[in-house]
């Protein structure tokens, strides 16, 4: 990336990360922000409106929930449990992805070869599951071109299936895709499972260790091997990945899995708000998770493309 594009992104990583700290905040000093334990049910006062409706009370900002536990309370604690979450899920899948990768990289080229065929087929095989063969939406059409043509012997034939689907996979869409396979892998699992965070954290983190390994792979250059780049890029995947499992955590506490219903998580609280059960003038109150699980995902990713495009391209010069 050239001097200019990564100056452009100077004030926008700026405002990325000075949200991020803000949003990081809360889960740091939950304990002295919060006015009221996230927990602690009250049936005196269940969906109470926030102080400034009809029924509301300053003891209650943002109201409460149907047990009575005070929402903007709930609010503040669930910032802890997905950042510490996604704390966990990092550092597993990360630890797994980076040991691959400098393993295969000092067996020598043949090891990093295969690891780059087996990290591939990996991450096609979670997008396959999760998408009903979405993997093949490239393939299919290039396969049906190369019979028309019928002028390919099966050498070549292969070799463009091949390109067609590594190129996809430095694609964002195939981010997406391979982030929608790990939640119904996740779902899937954890269906047998009994919830908790201890079962959510291991699975998501082996489950996003060939993606932390591919995006670490493909920014290791083999000739700029020394300590600060590994680290400079070992970062920047680390953040690009706490918010992906920030939103991964978000995605399965909304549908009701992975975490204690006691427990604050911000999905849960989305889906609560927009439950049948809840008031209809009060439903508004769930875009606060949302836009907190948002806002947290989309500053870090940019913070972390941010520190992709700077630190890394500059010890390339």
């Amino acid at each position: 990336m050239n001097t200019k594009a990564r100056l452009s992104l100077v004030y926008p990583s700026l405002l990325a990360a000075s949200l991020l700290a803000t949003l990081v905040r809360p889960a740091a000093f939950s304990p002295l922000l919060a006015p009221h334990s996230p927990t602690t049910v009250s049936l005196s006062n269940p969906l109470q409106p926030p102080f400034w409706m009809e029924g509301g009370d300053t003891s209650h900002l943002l109201g409460a929930d149907r047990f009575g536990r005070d929402f903007w309370s709930r609010l503040i604690y669930g910032s802890r449990t997905a950042l510490t979450t996604a704390a966990a899920v990092v550092a597993l899948s990360g630890t797994i992805g980076v040991a691959l990768c400098i393993l295969a990289r000092r067996c020598g080229h043949r090891a990093d070869a295969t690891l780059a065929k087996a990290l591939l087929i990996v991450q096609w095989a979670t997008i396959g599951y999760g998408f009903c063969g979405a993997s093949f939406l490239v393939v299919l059409p290039m396969t049906v071109i190369a019979l028309v043509k019928a002028r390919l012997n099966l050498n070549d034939l292969w070799n463009m299936l091949w390109k067609a689907r590594i190129e996809p996979m430095s694609g964002l869409s195939a981010h997406f895709l391979y982030v929608w396979g790990v939640a119904t892998m996740t779902l899937t699992i954890l269906a047998t499972l009994e919830h908790s965070v201890t079962a959510i954290v291991f699975i998501l983190g082996l489950l996003l260790a060939p993606q932390f390994a591919h995006l670490f792979r493909s920014s290791y250059a083999a000739d700029h091997g020394s300590l600060s780049r590994i680290v400079a890029v070992a970062m920047s995947v680390a953040i690009l990945q706490a918010g992906v499992a920030i939103l991964l955590e978000s995605t399965l506490t909304f549908l009701g899995v992975g975490i204690p219903p006691l427990q604050p998580a911000w999905g849960a609280m989305a889906a609560h708000r927009i439950s049948a059960s809840a008031p209809p003038n009060l439903r508004w109150l769930a875009l606060f998770p949302i836009l907190a699980i948002l806002l947290t995902a989309s500053s870090s990713m940019l913070l972390a493309h941010w520190l992709r495009a700077n630190c890394i391209s500059n010890q390339t010069t």
